[in-house]
């Protein structure tokens, strides 16, 4: 099973919908709930998903932002900022690029095509926020991040999924 396929199976037993916009990083995810869910309702802008998805959050309990790496990731900050002020449980996913054209560790700004260092950016506004940094580790991180969303008083939380983790093979 791929670690995307992973994600949606884990996603669709929580929320029917999560929403965002595709890009070259997120096409795994996408195509992952396109085909087990839960359904993707695709927005205009990074932005307007990330508050439909707090909206959502705020009707049914869970919400779900994927965004793409770079600029679409940094898109979805002022719903991040909004999800983080009112203690409304939602997870944040983006795509990053592959994993070695990181930034992280590396005295450099960029390494990877619209690479940027989403973790370090986000960490104050979410109560946990991490990469993922090998297949086998997604099913304790993705559980791990959604429980802590839920847990004392609620709030957003944020996966960083280098595309090529997202394409791998499940150990």
């Amino acid at each position: 099973m791929k670690v995307s396929d992973w994600i949606a199976e884990f996603l669709k037993s929580k929320v029917d919908y999560v929403f965002g916009l595709q890009g070259g990083a997120v096409t795994h995810l996408f195509d992952s709930c396109e085909r087990v869910g839960p359904k993707p309702i695709y927005c205009h802008h990074e932005q307007a998903a990330a508050f439909a998805a707090g909206g959502y959050a705020r009707v049914h309990g869970y919400g779900v932002c994927i965004a793409t790496t770079g600029p679409g990731a940094v898109n979805a900050f002022t719903g991040l900022l909004g999800a983080w002020q009112d203690s409304i449980p939602m997870m944040f996913i983006s795509g990053q690029c592959r994993a070695e054209h990181t930034s992280y560790g590396r005295p450099v700004r960029q390494v990877g095509t619209q690479e940027a260092p989403i973790r370090d950016l986000v960490h104050h506004l979410t109560k946990v926020a991490f990469v993922v940094r090998e297949p086998g580790l997604v099913e304790v991180d993705v559980r791990h991040a959604y429980e802590v969303s839920l847990e004392g008083r609620p709030g957003p939380v944020w996966i960083d999924i280098p595309v090529n983790i997202g394409w791998a093979q499940m150990p």
